[in-house]
């Protein structure tokens, strides 16, 4: 599992990439990263020269929902490799879902992830309305999760919406680039995302501003409140 498409490059490059070698003695390259799909294919392909088979496995899952086993994979790739890529994962992980043939398992994360980063700058955007209007954004956020809207996601990240505390567990810089993966596939196939693309201009004024600097992506709270003129205080949760 590496950063970005051009860490991927870099594990198959001729002369000094895994394949380098005089002899390859692998029989599959699982891939864990989230990584756009011509950076996956470009990867099977070096694979398949090799005699290797590649499967693209990238994990959704926080670092704690990876250390409880709760993680799960999104699968796709050469056949010979998906029973043991499976079996791997499954070891790691609660559940593998199977999504096809090539990089189907690259755009299923990179989907996933455009998600993820809208939904947490519109809770952000929910909790200083409801602050500024003399609302706790704990209790906002009670209602929320006990709402049809509620989810695991919303759940995990409420404390640090009321306390102000952002240990990391995914980056500003992180999201944007997954965020970016997915606009330019949305460009590619003519697919208008004005939502994403606003989101988008939120985490890099973020990442400009400094606010997010060292912290997780829920500082985008910071930079909400920034624009609303509105000031924010540490909450002690329901």
């Amino acid at each position: 599992m590496v950063l970005d498409d051009r860490a991927l490059g870099d594990l198959h490059a001729p002369a000094t990439g895994l394949f380098s070698g005089s002899e390859v003695t692998a029989r599959v390259w699982i891939d864990g990263s989230t990584v756009s799909p011509p950076a996956a294919e470009a990867a099977a392909e070096a694979a398949a020269a090799a005699g290797v088979a590649y499967v693209s496995a990238p994990i959704s899952g926080n670092p704690g929902v990876v250390e409880a086993g709760q993680a799960i994979f999104a699968i796709s790739g050469d056949e010979a490799g998906l029973d043991i890529t499976e079996d791997v994962c499954l070891r790691m992980g609660r559940a593998v879902h199977r999504v096809g043939s090539r990089a189907e398992a690259n755009v299923v994360k990179i989907c996933t992830n455009a998600l993820l980063g809208v939904t947490m700058q519109s809770l952000a955007e929910i909790a200083v309305l409801a602050d500024r209007l003399g609302v706790s954004r704990a209790g906002l956020l009670e209602f929320v999760n006990d709402s049809a809207i509620g989810s695991p996601f919303s759940r995990y990240k409420t404390p640090a919406l009321i306390e102000l505390d952002f240990p990391t567990a995914f980056t500003p810089e992180g999201q944007r680039k997954d965020i970016r993966l997915a606009l330019d596939l949305a460009r590619s196939v003519e697919v208008p995302m004005s939502v994403l693309t606003e989101t988008e201009v939120a985490y890099s004024r973020l990442i400009a501003g400094g606010l997010g600097a060292g912290q997780d992506f829920a500082t985008l709270i910071l930079n909400v409140a920034r624009d609303a003129g509105h000031t924010l205080r540490p909450e002690p949760r329901s």
